[in-house]
């Protein structure tokens, strides 16, 4: 596998892609309330006009709390499905050799909060490759993604869902990158994560 790479996966999901469409369903049904109330109310005597007014104003106030609550939302969330802006962590280059199992990047997760990865920047000019193991803790399991380089080659994934989500790191645990064979002499190693705290 050679050259650069970036990957976003066809399947990643914006879960906030149903709260938008509620919000404009929302939106929409208030806008019809109003026109329902002018149309059938437009011939009312003044006396009238009062309670016209009045529901009026309650749909308005529906509106706009419905248009406020969009326009304030978090737009990290928006895009990465929490309200965290993730952060680019990296490794320093490895030269080889380097032991099977070699831990090329450890990234703790603090007490209190949960640990997710958006992506991955893999890194190596081995000539037989490798396999690398971007690894995370849920509870005392242990999971992890095995990502297949077949010669030198770099890798940098990035994904709008973490791909631990669902299952994110526990908190006084540590996200880390290693490799699972040995590597050769001279060759250089490189790693990174994208990844996010949330309370």
């Amino acid at each position: 596998m050679g050259g650069f790479s970036t990957v976003t996966p066809p399947g990643a999901i914006n879960t906030n892609v149903a709260t938008i469409a509620s919000i404009s369903s929302e939106t929409e049904n208030n806008v019809a309330n109003i026109n329902a109330v002018v149309s059938t109310n437009v011939n009312f005597p003044l006396s009238s006009m009062a309670s016209t007014l009045s529901s009026i104003n309650s749909y308005s106030e529906s509106v706009n709390s419905v248009v406020s609550s969009y326009v304030n939302y978090p737009m990290n969330q928006l895009r990465w499905g929490y309200p965290v802006e993730p952060t680019w962590s990296y490794s320093a280059v490895s030269t080889g050799p380097l032991a099977a199992g070699t831990v090329l990047l450890s990234q703790p997760v603090s007490s209190g909060y949960s640990g997710y990865i958006w992506g991955y920047f893999l890194s190596q000019n081995d000539p037989s490759g490798n396999v690398f193991l971007v690894q995370w803790v849920n509870g005392t399991t242990v999971y992890q993604q095995m990502v297949v380089m077949n010669g030198p080659g770099t890798i940098n994934f990035i994904s709008v869902k973490a791909v631990n989500d669902g299952i994110p790191a526990s908190p006084n645990t540590t996200m880390a990158v290693k490799i699972l064979n040995a590597a050769s002499t001279n060759a250089l190693y490189m790693a990174g994560v994208l990844y996010g705290q949330v309370s």
